[in-house]
């Protein structure tokens, strides 16, 4: 789907994450105590709502991070003390408040941003030596700066 979309076919990368999507719930159906399957569904959605992103198609890019958070809560509901969790909501967190922030939504990105930069900070406080879990909060703690100063 990456391919596809880096070569201008983005349409077809949409049609093709949504397929892994539908695979992946059903597989979700059939074993839902798999965590491994959920943070799949999890990433699916959040690569859809990513293609959806740079398509500008704010409101179906939302609704994709909302379903990667549903997905990704779960993992971090089983796994409490996994770094990468916590770093995926809030990384499907942020995505939704950046498609919402579009839509001129600032109070619930501000929301959404506090509660992704929450995630982050437990995901590098989890493992300090990771570095991408610390560019992730930086940023995402610069984008709620900017957001805020905005606001102002």
């Amino acid at each position: 789907a990456s391919y596809l979309h880096q070569n201008g076919r983005s349409e077809d990368a949409v049609a093709l994450h949504q397929k892994a999507i539908q695979v992946t719930e059903e597989l979700v159906a059939r074993s839902p105590r798999v965590v491994l399957f959920r943070k799949d569904l999890g990433e699916g959605h959040f690569l859809l709502g990513r293609t959806q992103l740079a398509l500008e198609q704010m409101q179906a890019a939302a609704d994709s991070f909302a379903a990667a958070e549903n997905a990704f809560a779960t993992v971090v509901q089983s796994s409490p003390e996994s770094a990468e969790a916590h770093s995926n909501l809030g990384a499907a967190m942020y995505n939704r408040g950046l498609a919402l922030r579009e839509q001129g939504d600032r109070l619930i990105v501000h929301q959404l941003w506090t509660q992704a930069i929450e995630h982050q900070e437990l995901a590098v406080a989890l493992a300090p030596k990771i570095d991408k879990f610390r560019e992730f909060l930086d940023n995402q703690r610069n984008a709620y700066d900017a957001l805020r100063e905005d606001s102002i």
